[in-house]
């Protein structure tokens, strides 16, 4: 006998549909096979058995290794770059990685953020749109719709932007929980901004009063020049002590050569800073982006030697910048969709008499943010291009 069961939000928590499908195998309903784009999961009945699953996406492709193969590893279920792996030793100790998964259950996570902005403003304008037109001080002339049903559009639009508003809001509280249920499985925070670091790591002055400050807007879209600035300044004898904001605190000192490296993180625990700090680091900036982490380490060297190394592989200092990379467009994307809002309202109070004053505040901060925009673009780009031009130099 089969038994056909409809999941539609199943890849939210993975770790949670993992032991469902454990549960389900228990009770003598084991696995067959799964519809994913349908978000169907077929079950046959059979004797209660104890199954380890394992789910993969495997964009790439790559399948199990032998190694998982021999401890007896299986796929159950394919589909959509979706795996299902199953495994009736419940000792083994390999298991497929969760990298993938991860990676889809964040960046799920992160557009739920984005989605959540923009389908909350587009409440906000739909019903006050509505609310203007049925009871607003503007005198209009009503003129009944070709169809009846068209009368009750803007009431539909509510409903269904309240619907929208509620599955945003659903899908960020499960996507959140699953990431923390990945750190407590894995060991480590899959969310960078989940882990505090130890007070004895990073030392902030208590007081800056004594210290040169300096002003650098912007710094944070163009970390490769940020870098180069601060080696000089290194150089000047100007050694950094603090960041706060857009503002640069140095401590006058003798010249040192100094080399900084700025790093960005999606995965992270405490044992990522104890092997930079052990290999002669120092940690002088810890941020928490929108979409990850933002840290500052520096090392010092004699004239005449090689500059340090943060990473011996160019693909992993490319791929840091690329995470800052992508985290910018994350970023202004949204600012994107911010703008493309006000400028709707902007053109919509034109048709209203009483709130055409609202066009020219509104138009003006359209126009400031898109040129912010298209600035932090052009400076994101410019960094990595120079960081992966640095990189072919080397």
């Amino acid at each position: 006998m089969t038994k056909r069961v409809f999941r539609p939000f199943w890849c939210y928590d993975v770790i949670a549909t993992e032991q469902w499908f454990a549960d389900m195998a228990a009770s003598g309903l084991l696995l067959k096979s799964a519809n994913f784009r349908k978000r169907v999961f077929n079950f046959i009945e059979a004797e209660p058995q104890k199954i380890i699953y394992r789910i993969d996406y495997d964009k790439d492709g790559r399948g199990l290794s032998q190694t998982l193969t021999g401890c007896g590893w299986g796929a159950v279920a394919t589909g959509r770059q979706w795996v299902i792996y199953a495994n009736k030793d419940i000792e083994v100790t390999l298991f497929p990685q969760r990298d993938s998964v991860i990676a889809k259950t964040r960046s799920l996570s992160q557009l739920s953020v984005i989605l959540l902005c923009f389908v909350g403003v587009l409440l906000l304008i739909s019903t006050g749109v509505t609310v203007t037109a049925l009871w607003g001080s503007t005198k209009a002339e009503y003129v009944p719709a070709p169809y009846p049903i068209l009368d009750y559009f803007p009431y539909f639009l509510i409903i269904l932007n309240t619907f929208f508003l509620t599955w945003v809001i659903y899908t960020y509280i499960k996507t959140r929980r699953s990431l923390k249920h990945f750190s407590a499985a894995s060991g480590f925070s899959v969310d960078p901004t989940l882990v505090d670091l130890p007070n004895q790591w990073i030392q902030i002055p208590s007081d800056l009063s004594g210290l040169i400050k300096k002003k650098k807007l912007f710094w944070i879209y163009n970390l490769e020049q940020t870098m180069d600035w601060l080696e000089t300044q290194a150089g000047k004898g100007l050694l950094l002590k603090h960041i706060r904001h857009n503002s640069f605190f140095f401590e006058k000192t003798e010249p040192k050569h100094l080399k900084y490296f700025f790093d960005t993180q999606q995965n992270i625990n405490e044992g990522y800073f104890d092997i930079h700090l052990k290999a002669g680091f120092d940690l002088l900036y810890d941020s928490r982006l929108q979409f990850g982490r933002l840290i500052l380490w520096s090392k010092q060297y004699s004239p005449g030697e090689p500059a340090p190394k943060m990473y011996t592989d160019k693909k992993e200092h490319l791929a840091s910048a690329r995470r800052l990379l992508m985290n910018n467009l994350k970023t202004i994307a949204y600012w994107l969709v911010l703008g493309a809002i006000q400028l709707f309202v902007g053109l919509s109070s034109v048709y209203d008499q009483i709130n055409q004053w609202i066009w020219i505040p509104i138009t003006g901060l359209w126009i400031i943010l898109m040129v912010f925009t298209l600035i932090v673009l052009f400076m994101a780009v410019k960094s990595y291009m120079r960081a992966k031009q640095k990189l072919t130099m080397v």
